[in-house]
């Protein structure tokens, strides 16, 4: 992740320092480098290298890792190996709704598990099962 924000930090200042210094006037030119930075960044998009949908077994492996998972009375136990995840005193990063971070003791499912295996990270898309009214579209 670091060395993306440095490419496009080096690329940023390349392309707005390589040009002779008269200022972008038009619409058509701000939307011409607008489209180039926007070609490269998905040039750097990382995709992941394994996706598993609808996590229904309690313990599997994949890959090098072994998981397992248990519903808490509020919240996720998700085992990596050795190591522990709670979720129930977990915050989401983003603001929910305007209010701020929203607790992720809600989730009580794995819906998705993604592994990226180059920058070796893992990520979780969590829900609540069985779901009603508009926590039907809740995702963690």
């Amino acid at each position: 992740m670091n060395s993306s924000i440095k490419i496009l930090t080096f690329f940023s200042i390349y392309l707005f320092t390589s040009f002779d210094s008269k200022q972008i006037s038009t619409l058509e030119e701000k939307q011409e480098y607008a489209s180039i930075i926007e070609k490269y960044l998905q040039l750097k998009e990382v995709e992941p290298g394994v996706v598993l949908n609808n996590v229904d077994r309690k313990k599997f492996g994949l890959l090098d890792y072994k998981f397992s998972w248990k519903k808490l009375a509020k919240g996720l136990e998700i085992t990596i190996d050795d190591h522990i995840i709670n979720t129930s005193k977990a915050l989401t990063l983003n603001p929910v709704l305007g209010n701020g971070a929203d607790s992720v003791n809600f989730a009580n499912a794995i819906n998705q598990l993604k592994i990226y295996q180059i920058d070796s990270v893992i990520g979780f898309v969590l829900s609540r099962e069985p779901c009603s009214g508009l926590g039907c579209s809740a995702f963690y």
